[in-house]
């Protein structure tokens, strides 16, 4: 069987391939992701996973790569990922209630050929509202 490398430190999505059964190994690119305007954040993700795949395609001679991009756009805003648990909570009470698009970019290398693909999805996603106390129970079991 071919190894399946993961180009990214992301334990949320080490932990979605492993629930699918994908056997996989971890090697976390050193790309500086780009955040800039919210006017095209599919080419932001799919630039972002691109640059993650090349960068582990550099390093290995066999497997397929996959570099994986996630950006949330909300009220027109680009939200990144938190600073911290303050700066989670503070999204997370933002989101609450409200409609937020998330865009995700899959870049897949075949390093034995070096066949590349790539593409995004856009998810619109409608968050319940959240009381305060759940907020703070669901950090609190972080």
């Amino acid at each position: 069987m071919r190894q399946i490398i993961l180009a990214s430190q992301s334990k949320a999505r080490s932990a979605i391939l492993n629930s699918c059964g994908i056997r996989h190994v971890v090697m976390p690119s050193s790309v500086k992701e780009i955040h800039m305007s919210p006017k095209k954040p599919q080419a932001i993700v799919m630039y972002n996973a691109r640059m993650k795949a090349k960068a582990i395609f550099g390093r290995v001679k066999s497997g397929v790569i996959l570099g994986v991009d996630t950006l949330v756009l909300f009220k027109g805003k680009l939200i990144g990922k938190p600073r911290n648990k303050r700066d989670a909570k503070k999204i997370l009470r933002g989101f609450s209630g409200n409609r937020i698009l998330v865009y995700s970019g899959l870049y897949v290398i075949d390093a034995d050929s070096s066949r590349q693909t790539g593409g995004f999805d856009l998810t619109s996603l409608k968050i319940k509202k959240i009381p305060e106390k759940d907020i703070e129970k669901y950090f609190n079991l972080l």
